[in-house]
């Protein structure tokens, strides 16, 4: 049974290595420490002592990194390799990531299943470093959203690192070693062999259309209904509105009758006075 735990890490990091290996290590550490600072902040100094002891710590390291790599490789369910080498690849892509983000604003996060990183960085069995980069773009592009409009453009510039292409023109300006784009054959070829394979779901729209849903939380069809709830949306709201109005005025004719406010009596009622 797959493990479901999941891994995050900053859509810049890939702007760190054109090394699979390397790269993927690093996003893996990154995405581990994270987890394990989470945990680290909701326990109590006497449930980090008891940490610990439960994984051959002194209990002067209770606030320590070496505790918060043990905490996320037990909740991400791995095993942790050499501690110093995870603890200093985390800190590489944290510090990227500030000095990238006080250059380019916030930064968007990939989250990706914790065995498809495995996956790629021990083979390309199921993913090969290309297709990975690509799925990456996209995944972050879609974000917690059901589903998003994610132009190829976008995608071709997010999978060297960059969350746009004027990001990725600013990084190359300033002499920063991005790895190399795609090309359009590249890009092309590479969605279509994930979409095949059931990465995401994906629906065009209109027959030759450039605006292109992609969705890693529906399935075609599902997507597709959304689409058409969504181009319909305008369509039925106003006219569901003009059915209302229409009742709404038929029912005020039928309560005023043939009473008419503005006719003034002739003769005005006796006076009983």
């Amino acid at each position: 049974m797959s493990d479901e735990k999941f891994l995050q890490f900053p859509l810049c990091a890939l702007a760190m290595e054109s090394q699979k290996y390397t790269l993927i290590n690093r996003l893996i550490n990154f995405g581990l420490l994270e987890a394990g600072k989470s945990i680290f902040g909701g326990l109590s100094l006497v449930k980090r002592k008891e940490a610990c002891i439960e994984h051959n710590l002194k209990e002067s390291e209770c606030d320590s990194w070496e505790l918060v790599a043990h905490l996320g490789a037990k909740v991400c369910n791995l095993k942790l390799g050499t501690i110093k080498n995870s603890i200093s690849d985390y800190h590489l892509v944290h510090k990227f990531r500030d000095a990238w983000e006080e250059r380019n604003g916030a930064e968007p996060i990939v989250r990706m299943k914790k065995d498809i990183l495995l996956s790629v960085r021990d083979s390309d069995e199921k993913l090969n470093f290309r297709e990975f980069r690509v799925l990456c773009a996209i995944y972050s592009s879609i974000g917690a959203a059901p589903y998003k409009i994610v132009p190829a453009r976008m995608i071709r510039v997010r999978a060297v690192g960059c969350k746009s292409e004027a990001v990725e023109r600013n990084e190359r300006n300033g002499a920063a070693v991005l790895p190399p784009l795609l090309t359009v054959k590249q890009l092309r070829s590479t969605i279509t062999r994930l979409h095949q394979t059931g990465w995401f779901a994906r629906v065009t729209p209109d027959r030759h259309g450039r605006l292109t849903y992609y969705s890693n939380r529906l399935v075609e069809d599902a997507l597709a209904e959304k689409i058409v709830t969504r181009r319909t949306y305008a369509a039925i709201h106003a006219e569901g509105r003009k059915q209302l109005t229409e009742k709404l005025s038929l029912r005020i004719k039928q309560k005023k009758g043939n009473f008419n406010r503005d006719e003034i009596p002739t003769e005005l009622p006796e006076n009983r006075g």
